[in-house]
């Protein structure tokens, strides 16, 4: 039975306005932590090594509805953010395995399946932003490993951060962000800035719960956001 006006948010566009509805919503999953099997000559059983990520899951939302098909394919493709009307604060980010057929739209009478790659996470749609001081202690509510931006108006002369005791070093700049996501930095309207900062963005990440932040040198306005982020 076809719940009552169920209806998904893909790249910002509201399924609704398409005339398209979930027949269900998907169940919660739980992702599969990324385990090597290692056997050793000599040795009873295995070894088993993790380097601590999840993987992705696979998810198919069944739809309906009395929708334009052609609209809809030109939609539903390639990799964005997917939020469910069920929990309208968080999402989740996906890619469509495969086009939509619009042959088998026709056959099954405007209903088809939504075949999507998730990954192993679900966060929150509303960033959290804290403004930075020298000495930063920081409790984060997330339940895994959460990236973050920061951001900063300017910096005059080098400055030195430390989160849980990784450190980067910035050269002088203007309107920087440092996204540990997506392992980038730039300033002034995206002119790539990665040349000014020594260390590695790969180690910077906030954990659940506590985080200490530190910063040295001579810098205005500097913040840091985050979403919360879970295994599902």
């Amino acid at each position: 039975m076809y719940q009552d006006e169920a209806y998904f948010i893909f790249k910002d566009k509201n399924s609704k306005n398409h005339n398209v509805f979930l027949a269900e919503f998907p169940e919660t999953v739980l992702p599969s932590r990324r385990v090597e099997k290692i056997q050793i000559d000599g040795r009873n059983g295995a070894l088993h090594e993790s380097d601590g990520c999840y993987d992705s899951y696979s998810w198919s939302l069944v739809c309906y509805g009395n929708f334009n098909a052609s609209e809809v394919a030109s939609w539903l493709f390639g990799t964005g953010y997917l939020t469910l009307s069920n929990n309208l604060n968080r999402r989740y980010k996906v890619t469509v395995n495969n086009s939509i057929d619009l042959e088998t739209i026709a056959i099954n009478f405007e209903k088809f399946t939504l075949p999507l790659e998730v990954e192993p996470y679900v966060e929150d749609i509303e960033e959290t932003t804290v403004n930075l001081g020298t000495s930063n202690q920081i409790e984060v509510p997330s339940t895994i490993d959460t990236p973050f931006i920061l951001e900063f108006e300017t910096i005059s002369e080098e400055t030195t951060i430390s989160i849980n005791n990784k450190e980067i070093k910035i050269e002088s700049c203007n309107n920087l962000v440092i996204d540990t996501d997506l392992k980038i930095a730039y300033e002034n309207n995206y002119v790539n800035a990665m040349s000014k900062i020594t260390g590695n963005l790969e180690e910077l990440i906030l954990n659940p719960g506590t985080n200490i932040i530190e910063l040295s040198g001579t810098y205005t306005n500097a913040k840091l956001k985050y979403r919360r982020r879970d295994l599902c």
